[in-house]
């Protein structure tokens, strides 16, 4: 079965990370079609960190910076929606690195191959115009009223919290699912902080209450 048992700590096998729940989830798929080949699988998880990983390439504004290279992560190119102010852009892709065969004379030639910056990105698909004028000629990064006010997120004045509701951005999903949907399965996540709503937190609970009580205890627990 899919059933993976480990011993964690110094000189053992280390913790259960999400490479190793990607290759279990991937083994259970094998399974469930091997005895279930018509069925569609129903895979419900809870929100750890572990469950809702992304790709390295995955779109996230929280791993850009405003302006190109220096250590940020190179993202996979994106559709311009059809939402975009600008028709002509439609649909296009549009990278989310700069080439590496830049010509000498490129007013970016010192980041070819390195990640453009959320700046930059915005400025190609036609958005940050859209931004200086919904705030008055001005654009910020990401200003401290944002960061704690979601009426002050919804507005979309900053450069990070625009870029993030674009829809390739949004649209974004965790790698388990990905792999369980495409390989024609359902994937769903159950809502944060609400582990009443997860079975195996029921079992759980009753593991830990029969190991740590005596006999006699947990007797006394069940009835």
């Amino acid at each position: 079965d899919a059933c993976e048992i480990i011993h964690p700590g110094k000189n053992h096998d280390g913790w259960w990370t999400n490479n190793k729940f990607v290759e279990q989830v991937k083994h259970a798929i094998q399974i469930f079609k091997h005895i279930y080949s018509d069925a569609v699988a129903k895979f419900v998880f809870d929100q750890s960190s572990a469950h809702g990983a992304f790709v390295k390439n995955t779109l996230n504004t929280k791993e850009m910076n405003i302006r190109p290279g220096g250590k940020q992560r190179k993202m996979h190119n994106i559709c311009i929606p059809m939402d975009n102010p600008n028709p002509a852009l439609h649909g296009m892709q549009q990278a989310m690195v700069f080439p590496t065969d830049l010509p000498t004379g490129h007013p970016d030639f010192e980041f070819q191959g390195q990640p453009k910056g959320i700046y930059h990105v915005l400025e190609e698909c036609s958005l940050l115009s859209v931004l200086q004028e919904a705030n008055g000629g001005k654009v910020v990064g990401e200003c401290q009223t944002c960061k704690l006010s979601c009426e002050a997120q919804e507005q979309m004045l900053h450069e990070a919290q625009m870029l993030a509701n674009q829809q390739d951005f949004m649209n974004e999903k965790p790698l388990i699912q990905i792999i369980i949907e495409g390989a024609g399965h359902k994937c769903w996540f159950l809502p944060k902080f609400h582990c009443e709503l997860n079975p195996i937190e029921m079992y759980w609970g009753w593991m830990k209450a029969r190991e740590c009580c005596s006999k006699q205890m947990f007797q006394l627990l069940i009835k």
